[in-house]
């Protein structure tokens, strides 16, 4: 009855307005009526005068009103209509889930043949033997650059793609793990009227791709519930009302936001401080939103994967040292170096993509000295703290709003910790940036500043701390990184016509893919190949690597089956989709079913992760360094840094008998590894022997 009475009514109801609970199950919660309302709202609040600066136009303030006006009074016929429900959290990503363990086409179970790095090496040296011309040269093996050479292969080009260092080792493995369009990017759209076009258009086109990602791989996507604390009735409703916006341009979208009182806030949140802010304002509840959350690292590795599986040529550990020239001055080719090696293959191409990220410009500068800067560069540091900082449901993250430099700060599940993202500064380019103090200790201060005083974290809480360097394309004017836009762009050099692209979001990283392989069909460079007809994009039906047969209840299987405990079997069914159980019999065969790190007594979540597979990564994977495997194949350096310390020894054993290393090898591999695992771990180790002193 009460869904039948007008908006107003039913959202002004009494303060003792409940709605029954019946039995649900613990993937469910129920969605509890608004206190009364009405009566409380000011009237400055409905007229919204606090959103428009003095010196407005008078036309543009009357335009957003009404604007906003309709956004209210259509969010709140929808809250009548559907909001007061029941919503499960049961995944929503798909209809229908495989069997569990990838099939071959006469539907018998058969593990996924990649060739190996040396036979990807020596087809790159039989091409060039034969005179064979690529259609494209990617440089760069971050998401932006995996994903140009798998839609352009897709279409029938042929690619050859390179990286200095390891898929996803820059930017794309450390990321805030989200799948999102970007709330704060929403509001300011709602805000700016300059740049509310572009914004909006940018947040519409990422809740999209978000949906594309999950149908693509599911076993590396999950959703997450994020809840938005709010203190004051203005903010209340400019939340509610910037949610209910997200939920009607992401569709399909996850669930539909809702408000919570302050005491079930405090039920899922009860380390949240109940005292006044800096403007003497108490918590009063929060507006409950969903999003997308990946695994960065593993989700570039499978759409590399894919990009191979369909006869791409991708080469990590292989730089560009030189790019060749036509006589008339065009890029048609580049000399390749294998790090592994030395070895050095000269190598064309039709068109060169440049996708190298922070270091797009190093790469333009090699092609020609007068290259103008293109990018500004900002670190995001991040930080890990133990899962109990999180919400008390496995799924639930919470959105830090008041900031000092009015950014957002999101405390995020992750893999059984807690992550804390992230810093917005601007800084310079390295290969292994390392968060200052300074960052860290501004995360640690407004995360404390949403804690009660008996749950405030210290940096001895920190077990892992990183940064990854975004690259935004350069504004015109100079300005804080935090206000770039985060949509890219694409260059092409005049002279020599290689192309760049710069800038963009994880999340839209096959929409940008798409976009530069349009124009580069669209100019003409491969209708050779394509006889001059224009190939359309095949990315968005496409499933990645380990999705095809994944089912999330497989885990229960592979428990029983192999004999191993669930955390072990729900960890591989994630981690590698329908090619889990491939991993189990790769245990049984090399005697390495076991944990990677020993239990020790005491602990009461040990680390999930077998020995086998940092065998299965160097075989089907293409990890060549220790640090490949601890980083960006599990992400255990990223979780906890002192356990990757400790996993460190049994891992170089490993790899020295799979790729057959002698002693002084291992003692360089040693060093290498310790002193990239010392950027997390330096700090904490010496405020632990502080305060054993």
């Amino acid at each position: 009855q009460n869904l039948l009475q007008s908006p107003c009514k039913l959202l002004c109801g009494s303060s003792s307005t409940s709605i029954s609970q019946p039995q649900h199950s613990p993937n469910s919660f129920i969605v509890y009526s608004y206190p009364s309302l009405c009566d409380s709202i000011p009237n400055s609040i409905l007229q919204f005068s606090h959103l428009f600066p003095e010196n407005m136009p008078l036309s543009s303030i009357i335009f957003h009103k009404l604007f906003l006006y309709f956004l209210l009074g259509t969010t709140f016929l929808m809250l009548n209509l559907s909001y007061f429900q029941y919503l499960s959290l049961d995944d929503p990503k798909l209809t229908a889930y495989g069997s569990g363990v990838h099939k071959n086409d006469s539907g018998q179970k058969e593990m996924t043949k990649f060739p190996s790095r040396d036979q990807i090496v020596q087809s790159i040296r039989d091409c060039t033997a034969k005179g064979h011309e690529y259609d494209v040269l990617v440089i760069g093996l971050g998401v932006t650059g995996a994903g140009v050479a798998l839609d352009a292969q897709t279409r029938n080009l042929s690619v050859i793609a390179v990286d200095q260092d390891d898929f996803s080792s820059g930017t794309s493995s450390r990321s805030t793990k989200l799948l999102h369009g970007g709330v704060r990017y929403l509001k300011k759209a709602m805000i700016h009227p300059q740049s509310s076009w572009s914004q909006f258009k940018l947040v519409r086109e990422a809740l999209h791709e978000r949906w594309v990602i999950f149908q693509q791989s599911a076993h590396l996507t999950n959703s997450i519930r994020i809840v938005a604390p709010v203190y004051s009735w203005k903010e209340l409703i400019f939340t509610w009302v910037q949610m209910k916006l997200y939920d009607w341009i992401s569709f399909p979208h996850i669930h539909s936001s809702y408000y919570i009182s302050k005491d079930t806030l405090l039920e899922l949140y009860p380390h949240l401080s109940t005292k006044a802010d800096e403007f003497g304002q108490k918590v009063m509840g929060a507006v409950c939103y969903f999003d997308g959350q990946m695994d960065d690292s593993r989700l570039n590795l499978a759409i590399a994967q894919t990009a191979i599986l369909n006869g791409a040529h991708i080469l990590n550990y292989a730089r560009v040292v030189d790019v060749v020239h036509d006589p008339n001055g065009r890029a048609n080719g580049a000399i390749l170096e294998d790090k592994e090696t030395g070895e050095r293959i000269q190598i064309r191409a039709k068109q060169i993509l440049i996708a190298a990220g922070a270091f797009a410009d190093e790469v333009r500068k090699m092609d020609s000295k007068e290259a103008k800067k293109m990018l500004v560069t900002a670190c995001g540091a991040h930080i890990v703290l133990d899962r109990k900082y999180a919400g008390s449901q496995a799924n639930d993250g919470f959105l830090i709003t008041k900031t000092t430099d009015k950014r957002v700060l999101f405390v995020l599940p992750w893999q059984g910790y807690t992550l804390v993202g992230t810093t917005d500064s601007k800084c310079g380019v390295t290969n292994n940036p390392r968060p200052s103090e300074k960052e860290i200790a501004y995360l640690i201060q407004h995360v404390n500043a949403y804690f009660n005083p008996e749950n405030q974290i210290t940096r001895r809480d920190v077990l892992s701390a990183w940064s990854g360097i975004r690259p935004l394309k350069k504004a015109d004017d100079e300005r804080e990184t935090a206000t770039i836009s985060r949509e890219h762009a694409i260059y092409t050099a005049k002279d020599t016509q290689i192309k760049s692209i710069v800038g963009g979001k994880w999340t839209t990283y096959r929409r940008m893919a798409q976009e530069v392989v349009d124009q580069m069909i669209a100019e003409g460079h491969f209708n050779s190949t394509l006889k001059g007809q224009f190939v359309k994009a095949r990315t968005e039906k496409i499933q990645l690597h380990g999705q095809k047969e994944y089912n999330p209840e497989y885990a229960k299987e592979l428990s029983t089956h192999y004999h191993i405990p669930y955390d072990v079997a729900h960890h591989l069914n994630e981690a590698y989709g329908d090619h889990a159980e491939f991993v189990l019999q790769l245990a049984e065969e090399t005697d390495s079913k076991v944990r990677l790190i020993p239990i020790e007594k005491g602990v009461k979540r040990p680390h999930p992760y077998l020995e086998a597979e940092v065998i299965y990564t160097i075989r089907n994977e293409y990890a060549l360094h220790p640090i490949d495997f601890l980083e960006r194949r599990i992400r255990l350096s990223m979780l906890d840094a002192k356990a990757a310390k400790k996993a460190l020894d049994r891992v170089i054993d490993i790899f020295a008998k799979e790729r057959k290393w002698d002693q002084d090898r291992k003692e360089r591999e040693m060093k290498t590894a310790r002193g990239l695992l010392q950027i997390s771990t330096e700090k904490i180790e010496k405020v632990e022997v502080q305060n054993a002193t």
